[in-house]
């Protein structure tokens, strides 16, 4: 298995989870603040930036996800995880279809966080890491 599908495969069990915390336990500055790194990281998408200035800004929200997360043990193994995974990331963001399906996720993700909808933000956290694993698969690429 490649070092990318290794480390989705841990994103997969840990974020969807970490999400239901932040949806259920964060407060509004912090929603709204998780909203505003996820509008950034959209424009940055949307931008000629490169791949690995978009999987820095991707990194500051996952963090933030974590640090408004309410289990300190969920957020320490998330921060490592997320941590281990900027070294994937930018991988993921060189073409349009690794951006598309991020930008996708920041949408959802935006819509949960302000909706506190707890389903949602773990469907979405799921979804997004299975269409990034099917990419792959798909692709017959396994960077990293």
């Amino acid at each position: 298995m490649s070092g990318v599908l290794a480390r989705l495969d841990v994103k997969h069990l840990l974020d969807p989870v970490m999400t239901v915390y932040v949806v259920e336990t964060a407060s509004p500055v912090q929603i709204e603040q998780l909203c505003q790194l996820a509008r950034d990281a959209m424009t940055a998408l949307g931008s000629d930036a490169s791949p690995f200035a978009l999987a820095s800004s991707l990194h500051r929200l996952q963090k933030d996800l974590a640090t408004a997360c309410s289990n300190p043990v969920l957020a320490r193994c998330c921060v490592a995880a997320e941590d281990d995974f900027l070294a994937a990331r930018p991988l993921l963001l060189r073409g349009e279809k690794g951006r598309s399906i991020t930008a996708d996720y920041l949408e959802g993700l935006m819509t949960s966080l302000r909706a506190r909808c707890a389903e949602t933000a773990a469907s979405s956290a799921r979804n997004y890491i299975a269409r990034l694993v099917d990419w792959c698969r798909e692709s017959g690429t396994f960077p990293g």
